[in-house]
């Protein structure tokens, strides 16, 4: 739970692929990528992530400038295809892209079904962080398992500093209008 008075939710960054290729994230070099598809959530790209090989089956956002806000969230869609029982796909971040800490994992079968579109947002405690690195790992247990991912969107909260007026407790998620269990 945060502390926060009268508040404003702010974008800091979206990408949904549909532009090409930017300098805003990066990819693995051999199991991830760029590809287009008939049924993305929005639009036709979508970035796939493939097979459990660390920084070679992510994609990485870059430097996301988070120390004017109290808290962040991403939010973003995915799905995955060929998952096992026990596959999983993991949101990590940093504050300096080297020492990661969990945001959250999505582990097959208990939380989603192979091929269904999923919306997933994710709370990320950025304390005192001055920029923000966040990774979306593929953690499958074999070659071909695949998890696409689309429609990032990273949100920042501002809160104005205490002047002794009252504050309640709420986390950022209560503030959006979605859940964690969309599904198209």
């Amino acid at each position: 739970m945060l502390l926060i008075g009268a508040t404003s939710v702010v974008d800091i960054y979206h990408n949904d692929f549909e532009n090409g290729r930017d300098r805003s994230y990066s990819l693995g070099r051999k199991y991830a990528g760029r590809r287009r598809i008939r049924d993305a959530p929005s639009g036709k790209n979508v970035i796939t992530l493939e097979s459990n090989k660390g920084d070679e089956s992510s994609i990485t956002v870059d430097s996301l400038p988070v120390s004017p806000y109290a808290a962040t969230a991403v939010k973003f869609w995915f799905r995955t295809l060929d998952f096992e029982n026990g596959d999983s796909f993991v949101v990590e971040y940093s504050n300096n892209g080297k020492n990661w800490e969990t945001a959250g994992i999505k582990v097959m079968p208990d939380e989603f079904d192979n091929g269904d579109w999923y919306e997933q947002s994710y709370d990320i405690a950025t304390n005192d962080m001055e920029t923000l690195v966040v990774r979306f790992r593929c953690d499958a247990n074999s070659n071909r398992k695949k998890v696409d991912l689309d429609d990032f969107l990273f949100t920042g909260i501002v809160a104005p500093v205490s002047s002794g007026g009252s504050w309640s407790q709420i986390a950022i998620s209560d503030l959006e209008d979605t859940t964690d269990d969309d599904k198209r």
